[in-house]
């Protein structure tokens, strides 16, 4: 195997090591636990389904999302051929309610899938008419310039990252639970500059990742309110950055699909070492070490919080899981250019040489603890459904709007209130984050003069 020479040249600022010594000593900075994590992992793996996409596949790979599709079932397993059509989707991930929020690159927005199983857009509009000028408000009503990446907050905040089209630079914008759409960051200095997929962003909205090209170099970008965009780690030549996530010590992950890698980047110094992946495209494999094994195109990657991260590849079309003691797991298999889209109703694990993916773009675990997947030109969305029981939400009324309620050490908590059931009509009053002890009594301090419903809302806190 001949590694690439970004691997066998002396690294600069203790980058990247050089040899397999220095790959062997980055391997053992990593964090090491007494147990593999995998097994754990696996017991809350359930059975496969599809939630949205159709086996049409356009030619030119344009939009082919039609007005006529709002409101429609996202997928009917009895017809897998009719609409909707999604247009190359590139990311998928849900909230604490249930919804699934789609990047439909190719159509220019954000679609919804309700609980129900019904899908509606929540961000973009039809790319046609100025485009300069069309900035922050209604994000129904905003141009959403090939959405390559998502974030999604448990409240249903909304985070987007455009690749941008003539007439449009590219930005990331947020949308809130109002449905407003504002601009927060876009290319500062000259030269060429793409947003790439890869995009994190705290609970707390204080702090975001993002990935870029510029000049043909692979970035990863650190944004805060006060400091703005800044550059965290400049990638080896022949970075194509793919998606990020964040483990719970707070270092960043860079699935890179140009290099076949997925890199653990220190947010303190932005050097970065091997986590995964041998620089190849084969080698290693099942039950072997993750730094021994190709990940053709890795591109999408996604912690657990038992321990370890999942990995996609795109052009090796399968799912991986990496565990704590760095052993890597096949999940899924595939084969890449076509619509193959097998294993529904299954468990995840059942004939592990089956083909039942293509070219997966992105893989989330969900806020209830499923596995998010998307897949190939044809959309499919793609779930592992969690067996783990999901967390109980509750409120027990005490009378003049005051109510008892039950925060978990291990959970977020919020209550919120509507008076209308109407979209963004529910309102946060108050939060109770990871590691909030006990259980109280909450009294709304500022109740409306007419009817008031008040919910709990609980999720599992990730990294």
């Amino acid at each position: 195997m001949t590694r690439p020479q970004w691997a066998r040249r002396k690294p600069k600022v203790s980058r990247l090591p050089a040899t397999a010594v220095g790959i062997l000593f980055a391997v053992l900075l990593l964090p090491v636990k007494a147990q593999d994590s995998w097994p754990q992992v696996l017991a809350t793996l359930g059975n496969l389904t599809t939630v949205a996409g159709s086996t049409f596949e356009a030619a030119n790979n344009g939009n082919e999302w039609l007005p006529a599709y709002e409101g429609l079932r996202a997928f009917d397993p009895s017809q897998q051929d009719s609409p909707p059509h999604l247009s190359e989707p590139h990311m998928a991930m849900d909230d604490a309610y249930g919804n699934i929020y789609i990047a439909d690159k190719n159509g220019h927005g954000i679609r919804r899938i309700s609980p129900q199983g019904v899908l509606t857009t929540v961000a973009g509009r039809p790319v046609s008419g100025t485009l300069a000028s069309d900035g922050d408000g209604p994000a129904t009503e905003r141009v959403v310039a090939y959405p390559n990446g998502l974030y999604v907050l448990p409240d249903g905040t909304l985070y987007i990252l455009e690749q941008g089209i003539t007439g449009l630079q590219p930005r990331i914008r947020r949308v809130g639970r109002d449905g407003q759409m504002t601009t927060l960051i876009t290319p500062s200095g000259g030269g060429s500059v793409i947003f790439n997929r890869g995009l994190w962003v705290a609970r707390d909205q204080s702090l975001l990742y993002f990935c870029s090209i510029e000049d043909g170099q692979g970035i990863v970008r650190k944004w805060t309110p006060a400091g703005g965009s800044v550059i965290l780690a400049t990638m080896p030549a022949g970075s194509e950055p793919g998606n990020l996530d964040v483990d719970a010590q707070g270092f960043v992950f860079q699935a890179d699909r140009g290099l076949h890698i997925v890199f653990r980047i220190d947010p303190a110094t932005g050097e970065y070492t091997v986590a995964a992946g041998n620089g190849a495209t084969t080698g290693g494999g099942d039950g072997q070490p993750a730094t021994a094994t190709g990940l053709e195109e890795v591109r999408g990657i996604a912690f657990h919080p038992l321990g370890g991260y999942f990995v996609c590849t795109h052009r090796g079309s399968a799912l991986w899981y990496v565990g704590t003691d760095g052993i890597i797991h096949k999940v899924l298999s595939g084969v890449r250019n076509s619509t193959v889209r097998d294993g529904d109703g299954q468990p995840v694990t059942a004939n592990p040489a089956a083909l039942k993916i293509s070219e997966p773009r992105s893989i989330r675990v969900g806020y209830n603890g499923d596995l998010i997947l998307t897949t190939n030109d044809c959309g499919w969305i793609r779930v592992v459904r969690s067996v783990s029981p999901p967390p109980a939400a509750a409120l027990s009324p005490q009378g003049n709007h005051s109510y008892t309620y039950n925060p978990d050490g291990g959970m977020d908590t919020w209550i919120e209130r509507t008076s209308s059931f109407q979209p963004y009509s529910w309102r946060t009053l108050a939060a109770f984050p990871f590691g909030t002890p006990g259980s109280g009594v909450f009294t709304d301090p500022v109740p409306p003069p007419g009817a008031a419903f008040y919910r709990l809302v609980r999720t599992r806190h990730w990294p």
